[in-house]
């Protein structure tokens, strides 16, 4: 009977010496979970930051193209508003000194010669033909091309003109000297360089 009380006594024992180790290691565990919990916790706070970084980044990138894409549409504008006062100041005949010298190429950018003379038509107060002068050396020995003012455009850039019409064609093309201009106002002579443009 004795023997009884003594298991009973160390059993009793040992289970109230193995009871707080087991309370010991939940209360660790339990622990372990919050840090991990507030591990998670801190990463998800940093992958809200990041991607607030990201959408503030986009925000900032997007905001930038729309100013460069003003700053195009505020230039082409500028170009416009060049080429307008531009086309405003060579229908102005005491601004043809602006016209005179500047660049003529073709379509293919060919260089053709440079504006040496406008002739007007004092019927109407406008430009009927344009003097092109092309080869020679400094200006001696140039041949010269009349060419009806409206075959002329502006080019992009609003420096210089474009006729369109080839270099074999440009060479064929009704021309003179400076010393021997033919008469302008001739009916015939006007017809041919109209149908030769057309």
């Amino acid at each position: 009977m004795r023997d009884i009380y003594k298991f009973l006594a160390v059993s009793t024992l040992i289970a109230g010496m193995v009871t707080p180790v087991v309370a010991v290691d939940v209360e660790e565990q339990r622990e372990e979970v919050r840090q991990q919990q507030e591990d998670v916790r801190n990463e998800q706070q940093n992958v809200r930051e990041e991607q607030q970084d990201v959408l503030e980044g986009q925000r900032d990138e997007q905001q930038d193209v729309t100013e460069e894409r003003k700053d195009v549409m505020e230039e082409r504008q500028d170009v416009t508003e060049a080429r307008r006062e531009l086309r405003q100041d060579l229908a102005q005949t005491h601004r043809a000194k602006t016209v005179i010298g500047m660049n003529v190429k073709n379509s293919q950018r060919e260089d053709l010669g440079k504006i040496h003379d406008l002739v007007l038509n004092f019927d109407n107060g406008n430009i009927a033909y344009v003097v092109i002068s092309s080869g020679g050396l400094l200006g001696v020995g140039d041949t010269l091309h009349a060419v009806p003012w409206k075959a002329l455009s502006l080019n992009s850039q609003a420096d210089g003109f474009v006729l369109n019409i080839d270099k074999t064609a440009w060479k064929s093309a009704p021309s003179f000297k400076d010393n021997d201009w033919p008469e302008v106002a001739d009916r015939d002579w006007n017809n041919q360089l109209e149908g030769y443009y057309r």
